[in-house]
């Protein structure tokens, strides 16, 4: 998997970022860091923030899937941001046969500050308290080219402070990492990370 930011990346922040380490590593040592500094921002999301492939059940009437006074069915998928759903089906009893969604029978609203994505369900409609579990397939995540800027520079921040620190600090607990970042630059990542983190 892409780390959040590329070495590519990482070399052209350097100007603002630069470690004086950086040239005692390979491209590869460069990379590695990348690849934790990636891995620990999503650790602190609650979330993969990089392209994933979800599958996941909901089952109708909890906090993840209702249905509102109009009678239309919302799932709100676990991640975000969604950028496909590939499948909708549903069950109307444990491990009964499963009913496909048509593409056509169900949208995805994105969301926004604070809110989470939803997907809709306008065509379907159960009775109050009915068993309907939904098997839902989409990816989450954003891909290298829509990676947002912000988080590719708390990458880069990470990873610089990471070799910095030397080689080893990037395997270090995750709850020390605060202690490898000054703690400007640890209040940045956190208040970056938080707008991209899991709400519930």
């Amino acid at each position: 998997m892409p780390s959040i930011a590329s070495l590519e990346q990482y070399n052209n922040a350097k100007i603002i970022l630069s470690s004086p380490n950086d040239d005692l590593y390979t491209p590869d040592q460069m990379q590695e860091f990348l690849d934790y500094a990636s891995d620990f921002l999503e650790t602190m999301a609650y979330q993969a923030l990089r392209e994933t492939e979800q599958t996941e059940t909901y089952l109708l009437g909890t906090m993840y899937c209702s249905q509102d006074p109009q009678g239309r069915i919302n799932i709100f998928p676990r991640y975000f941001p969604v950028s496909t759903v590939t499948s909708v089906t549903y069950q109307l009893s444990p491990g009964g046969t499963e009913n496909t969604v048509d593409t056509d029978g169900y949208s995805v609203i994105p969301g926004g500050v604070g809110v989470g994505p939803r997907i809709l369900l306008p065509y379907l409609t159960f009775s109050r308290g009915a068993f309907v579990l939904f098997n839902v397939d989409y990816t989450s995540g954003y891909s290298t080219a829509t990676m947002p800027g912000d988080l590719v520079y708390a990458c880069c921040l990470v990873a610089a402070y990471f070799a910095s620190a030397g080689y080893r600090a990037a395997t270090i607990q995750q709850e020390d990492v605060a202690q490898v970042l000054p703690s400007w630059a640890w209040k940045k990542v956190q208040e970056i990370v938080s707008k991209y983190g899991r709400q519930f």
